[in-house]
């Protein structure tokens, strides 16, 4: 992992210490070429259909493959499947397909797997899948800034949630529909669907999405400038056992430190904390995303410490990275998908009428998944 220090040297240490690095690196990757070539062995055996797709997205799974990987060897699953087969393993695989595009940052393609998903979750009637498909599609929508629009999935989630007596569904809603109140500006009513969220957490007994509620309430607390409640919450988020496992939220929870010490004018806390957010963020798919808000805030507490050479290079780095993620290219792509997807909507209101009567009786649960 880099370390982003602005006065380093190389000495020798540092170039047998490179070495050493390369050397890993390599190897992982033969490992992992190695791997995969041993799985593809295995599911080249098996039937050309549903069985080998089923071994495919088994495998998919695995934290350790890439996203460009994983998401090829996807796509070769979906392809053994038939379309109109009633196969529940085809909405799964599509499901997976909207997670590694969104990793990918490639919301045109994530967006449209999601509608897949989504689609072959309502035709099997199965209620827990498409709730968690609408907070998915939400969650593309909110990192548009297509608000309204995840707002609707959001609740769509909650009421699906509430239906099956799902305090999971229902945590993911009310922490979901936080952020869209907080990009709206509206932070007390954010900071209390935090709250309730979390409530649901705890009784789900669901330890990393309680790390996220801790996180989201921290973000809520620092917007309403109360920065020493903020970094409580985020002390907390870090105490967790969890917490040093999961790289992304060591990155929320540093990036967002630092804007809190920022409100307070703890500028070398802040400095440590970004800094430490941005190291983290190199090891994540959503590393542009994370280091471009890091870099924004480094850039203030540079000048708040009268640094202007560096307050500069940071307000550069978060300029560049900020432009990558609202490219043009990927805008123009979206807008031809809106109609799409509003026609989708359109059905997804018809259908969930339907689902009403039928909640509890028709559930599709699968012990693969």
């Amino acid at each position: 992992m880099k370390y982003y220090k602005a006065d380093t040297h190389f000495t020798m240490n540092h170039i047998k210490s490179l070495f050493v690095f390369l050397l890993l690196f390599f190897l992982g990757i033969h490992t992992k070429a190695q791997s995969l070539e041993s799985a593809r062995e295995k599911w080249n055996k098996l039937p050309a259909n549903e069985k080998r797709a089923l071994a495919i997205y088994q495998f998919s799974k695995q934290g350790e493959l890439e996203d460009q990987v994983k998401r090829e060897i996807l796509l070769e699953a979906i392809d053994l499947i038939p379309e109109n087969s009633a196969d529940t393993l085809l909405g799964h695989l599509h499901y997976k397909l909207g997670q590694t595009n969104y990793g990918l940052e490639d919301y045109v393609k994530s967006l449209e797997h999601f509608n897949k998903a989504l689609h072959r979750f309502q035709e099997q009637r199965n209620l827990y899948w498409v709730g968690t498909t609408y907070i998915q599609l939400g969650n593309v929508f909110e990192r548009q800034n297509r608000l309204d629009e995840a707002e609707r999935m959001y609740v769509l989630t909650q009421k699906i949630g509430k239906d099956l007596h799902n305090d999971k569904l229902i945590a993911y809603s009310y922490n979901s529909l936080s952020i869209i109140y907080d990009k709206r500006g509206q932070s007390q009513k954010a900071l209390d669907l935090s709250i309730t969220g979390l409530k649901y957490l705890k009784s789900a007994e669901m330890s990393d999405d309680y790390l996220t509620g801790l996180i989201n309430i921290g973000i809520h607390y620092k917007n309403l400038g109360q920065f020493d409640k903020a970094i409580q919450m985020y002390e907390e988020a870090l105490s967790l056992e969890i917490t040093q496992k999961d790289v992304f939220s060591l990155a929320a929870i540093y990036i967002n430190l630092a804007w809190a010490y920022n409100g307070k004018k703890a500028y070398k806390e802040g400095i440590s904390s970004a800094l430490k957010g941005i190291e983290y963020a190199n090891n994540i798919p959503e590393r542009k995303y994370f280091q471009a808000d890091a870099y924004d805030v480094l850039a203030k507490l540079y000048e708040g410490e009268k640094k202007w050479d560096k307050a500069y290079f940071a307000y550069k780095n978060h300029v560049v990275l900020n432009d990558s993620i609202t490219n043009l290219e990927i805008k123009s792509k979206v807008v031809e998908l809106e109609e799409r997807n509003k026609t989708i909507e359109k059905e997804t209101q018809i259908k969930e009428l339907n689902f009403q009567n039928t909640a509890k009786q028709n559930i599709i649960f699968s012990a693969l998944f």
